[in-house]
């Protein structure tokens, strides 16, 4: 069985040869200094021009190269650890057709909301007025849909192809930060407020010039200076809607700014960066792991989870990635995973109740041939069989695999 990925960042002076460097698909504008092009290190010399080159960090996969002697605070497989050890027993009754009822209304919502998205993105690029008002209704439905059955709206956000990843990244991230929000127990006034903030927290993107906006790899000093005033553009567009709260101006506004102070565009840190924008910055972060751009496919839902743990001590604030991971669960939405039966299949809905058990859809069989999807609640599976229901054994990334996982919403 292919080696589990044990994903870790270190810094570009650590780098040695032999050492293989993971791909994260976070272009320069989301997380700068993060050098990312995919490959083995084969010589002094490369570490050398890559340090010349103003890189600061770097993730490496100890599963495809060396690892780097040194101690380290508890890692992602370890939380995980921890999660699986406290899930409690139980299934969750009713969850798959609960999944199946709201799936109708949610393929609506996810349909108006990129339209929507597309609508004020492009307003905003031509210099027309932008209607906030619509926006307020798409947050509603949003929550609403949420509050039914999170998986439903969650699903379409994560396992639908697309092509339109700057309008369907205004989606996800409002999504992502509502569900996260409810997991922390915001109320729902403060949750419509939060998904606001979320819909609009790349508003200033769609006054980027187009070249720097989607160039992957490192911008020049010119093309950052550009970019990190993307957050600062929005604001003033939102700001002259005089009915758009403060929380919401400063959730969008403060999106890129790190715990450490790295960030931008005022190099805030800690206390000193709004709640909102606390929870959209890891929202964010997420998507873009997750998210396939014309440049490169999305990452595995768990192999992201990783990377984002991996920020946790410069870019968020403390407690909170933990807490990410436990609203996704040990099994995220969209992971694809080897069954106790030789089957493979994509989780498709979380059991916050038991988050070894979550709900998954079978799309192979034990020789990765296709089949007729069919949906499993496994939690149920084991409170009717015990020991005899199918378990998960591990997580596996499906691209070198060749299968592939979009469209499972249809």
């Amino acid at each position: 069985m292919r080696q589990t990925a044990m994903i870790k960042k270190i810094a570009t002076k650590q780098l040695q040869p032999g050492m293989y460097v993971e791909d994260t698909g976070l272009t320069w504008h989301e997380q700068p200094y993060l050098f990312t092009h995919a490959g083995l290190i084969r010589d002094s010399q490369q570490v050398e021009r890559i340090v010349e080159e103003g890189y600061l960090d770097v993730f490496i996969d100890t599963a495809k190269g060396f690892d780097v002697d040194r101690p380290g605070s508890p890692g992602y497989d370890d939380l995980v650890r921890r999660e699986a050890e406290t899930a409690q027993d139980g299934a969750a009754a009713g969850e798959t057709n609960a999944l199946e009822r709201e799936m109708p209304e949610a393929k609506r919502i996810f349909t108006d909301s990129v339209r929507y998205a597309k609508s004020f993105m492009g307003d905003a690029r031509l210099g027309r007025p932008i209607d906030f008002v619509e926006s307020g209704n798409m947050v509603d439905a949003m929550i609403q849909s949420v509050s039914r059955n999170a998986a439903a709206l969650l699903s379409l956000a994560k396992l639908r192809a697309s092509d339109e990843y700057t309008f369907t990244h205004c989606i996800n991230v409002s999504l992502l930060s509502v569900l996260f929000g409810r997991h922390l127990g915001l109320d729902r006034d403060a949750l419509r407020l939060l998904g606001l903030a979320g819909l609009f927290h790349d508003l200033g993107k769609a006054r980027m010039p187009e070249e720097v906006l989607n160039k992957p790899g490192k911008l020049t000093e010119e093309e950052f200076a550009v970019m990190r005033r993307h957050p600062a553009e929005g604001f003033l567009m939102m700001r002259q809607d005089k009915r758009i709260a403060q929380e919401v101006l400063r959730g969008a506004l403060e999106h890129h700014e790190k715990f450490d102070g790295s960030g931008y565009p005022r190099n805030l840190s800690g206390d000193m960066i709004s709640p909102f924008a606390r929870i959209i910055g890891v929202a964010d972060v997420y998507d873009a792991l997750t998210s396939a751009r014309v440049y490169k496919p999305g990452m595995p839902p768990n192999q992201a989870l990783r990377i984002v743990y991996e920020l946790k001590d410069s870019s968020f604030y403390p407690g909170h990635v933990e807490k990410f991971v436990k609203c996704l669960g040990i099994y995220p939405l969209g992971s694809f995973v080897k069954l106790s039966n030789g089957e493979y299949a994509v989780v498709v809905a979380v059991n916050p109740k038991n988050t070894l058990h979550p709900t998954i859809k079978i799309v192979c069989d034990a020789a990765l041939r296709k089949t007729p999807p069919r949906t499993l609640d496994l939690a149920a599976e084991v409170a009717a069989r015990g020991d005899g229901a199918p378990k998960i054994l591990t997580c596996l990334d499906p691209r070198p695999l060749g299968v592939d996982l979009s469209g499972l919403d249809d």
